[in-house]
């Protein structure tokens, strides 16, 4: 295995970012439904990612709007926290339920529930 050292950069924020709702823009399938959405990212391709607390607990968008997957079927409580996108493209998770904290989910495994690294708080 590589480096795994992230790069972190500083960035300067200069003005208010503004946003505006895109009415219709989540193409969510038949069946699924995002009660509680606890967070959101985005990689470096736009993707979004949804950490949400329900049956599907990662749900994947182009950027479009198009559904892409959904992932973590049975790795997460219904306490999903947070989830950040690192420069690389790694994925982080943090779980309120089970106080762990799921890092090094990489783009290439999401269809897997393996993950380099997990830690435990409890």
């Amino acid at each position: 295995m590589g480096d795994r050292t992230p790069n972190l950069r500083a960035v300067t924020i200069t003005s208010t970012p503004s946003f505006e709702v895109v009415a219709g823009w989540e193409q969510l399938p038949t069946g699924y439904q995002h009660p509680d959405v606890a967070d959101v990212a985005v990689d470096s391709g736009g993707r979004v990612y949804l950490f949400c607390r329900s049956e599907h607990p990662v749900l994947v968008y182009e950027r479009d709007g198009r559904f892409v997957r959904s992932w973590g079927e049975g790795v997460f409580t219904m306490r999903a926290h947070g989830i950040t996108m690192a420069p690389d493209d790694t994925i982080w998770f943090t779980d309120d339920g089970d106080q762990t904290v799921l890092l090094g989910v990489t783009k290439a495994s999401l269809s897997t529930s393996s993950f380099l690294a997990a830690a435990s708080f409890q």
